[in-house]
């Protein structure tokens, strides 16, 4: 008879329902509680099941989701400062070359001024908002992490007062 995991669902072949099999997925005991023809009730046996692991109340949920969003946000704001920075490597780059092409007087033409400052503004735009949204953003992480320890606290200073 072909029986499923309770904890895994992996297929397990029951040849004998009176013995206790190991799942060939998870590795827990199964054992048979109760059955009939072509039927067989199975459950975890208890000595086989793994040690449930200590609550960390300080410790952030595994796979918070405002944890999960302030990490995009970061990487945005690392891609935006980047980016920025790059801008103004470009423009940079840009006026030295119209320099040494043009001479001193570069900065007359008007195509040059164009480019120049929308690029420069758009880079440091750029390099500044990522800055601060960067900033602003880790800043929050702090104190949604110090909720956490702040809970801890006030759930331990009530177990003290209420034993």
């Amino acid at each position: 008879m072909e029986i499923q995991c309770p904890r895994c669902g992996c297929k397990v072949e029951m040849d004998d329902p009176s013995d206790a099999l190991p799942c060939p997925g998870c590795g827990i005991t199964l054992e048979r509680e109760a059955g009939g023809p072509g039927f067989a009730l199975v459950s975890a046996a208890p000595d086989s099941l793994p040690a449930a692991e200590a609550f960390d109340p300080t410790a952030p949920p595994q796979g918070d989701p405002i944890l999960a969003d302030h990490g995009q946000w970061k990487v945005g704001a690392i891609f935006a400062g980047l980016l920025g920075l790059a801008l103004l490597i470009v423009a940079g780059l840009s006026a030295v070359g119209d320099y040494a092409t043009y001479g001193p007087d570069f900065f007359r033409k008007a195509g040059n001024r164009f480019f120049l400052l929308a690029v420069t503004l758009t880079g440091t735009l750029l390099a500044l908002g990522g800055a601060l949204i960067f900033v602003l953003v880790e800043r929050e992480s702090r104190f949604y992490l110090d909720s956490f320890k702040r809970r801890a606290l006030e759930a331990a200073k009530s177990e003290r007062n209420n034993p």
